[in-house]
């Protein structure tokens, strides 16, 4: 007796689910540049809104930016100083909107704008 050669078949996935998952994936992708982009229009936004009330400037290298914000027009503040009248929620915001930067509030305003500033970043531990 002869015999038949036993035939392994592979699992297959149904095209379907293919594309269910690819579906997925590529959601994903665009949920993540939303959020990208939400925040990149926040920053702008909080720049905006400090125009003239603010000094921003670049007294420290600036950090890289994502690649991916860059493309939303994002850059990297290195610097904001407030002056004296900022209040807290909006030291509060600037602060959630700007990690990387470091917050100054002018101790004075002079003649000639701000005077010395006086760092607000909270202290490691």
């Amino acid at each position: 007796m002869s015999e038949k050669p036993r035939i392994r078949k592979r699992p297959t996935v149904s095209r379907l689910c293919m594309l269910v998952l690819a579906v997925a994936i590529f959601a994903l992708i665009l949920g993540w540049a939303e959020r990208e982009r939400r925040i990149v229009q926040h920053r702008k936004d909080i720049l905006k809104e400090l125009e003239g009330r603010a000094a921003i400037g670049n007294i420290y290298p600036p950090m890289p930016c994502p690649a991916i914000r860059r493309l939303f027009g994002d850059e990297s503040v290195p610097d904001i100083g407030l002056l004296p009248e900022t209040t807290e929620s909006q030291l509060a915001a600037v602060r959630e909107a700007f990690p990387e930067a470091d917050v100054w509030i002018a101790d004075e305003i002079g003649p000639f704008g701000p005077m010395p500033f006086r760092s607000v970043q909270p202290t490691a531990p």
